[in-house]
């Protein structure tokens, strides 16, 4: 079952990953029967300085799409994302929770390149 999503997508993140969903659909025929989830990578944070110490200022963390076998996923929550059914572990889920994606390091006329990343403003 799809749920609302609890976390938003800028329109850059969302182009970004509809050109990874078609880009893998077109080109790597044995995702077809695998079932496109929304994977959480590293997690970074910028500092600053506030006096003496550093304080946390953001913290970014790296999504992207995988593929799972169906019964490896069977019991994950789905989320609508760039015009997909996706599903996303439920611990990812609850990380994503207050997130903005946002596209990172993308090339002009490279639609592939760069990454997506959720940050807690």
């Amino acid at each position: 079952m799809t749920r609302d999503v609890p976390f938003t997508v800028s329109p850059a993140a969302e182009a970004h990953l509809r050109e990874v969903l078609r880009y893998i659909a077109e080109s790597v025929p044995e995702t077809a029967d695998l079932v496109p989830v929304l994977s959480r990578g590293r997690s970074t944070t910028t500092w600053t300085w506030q006096g003496a110490s550093a304080r946390p200022e953001y913290s970014d963390e790296d999504y992207s799409v995988g593929y799972y076998r169906p019964e490896q996923v069977a019991d994950w929550p789905r989320v609508w994302v760039a015009g997909r059914d996706l599903a996303v572990c439920p611990e990812t889920l609850d990380r994503l929770r207050g997130l903005n994606l946002e596209p990172k390091g993308a090339r002009d006329g490279e639609p592939l390149s760069g990454q997506v990343f959720g940050r807690r403003y």
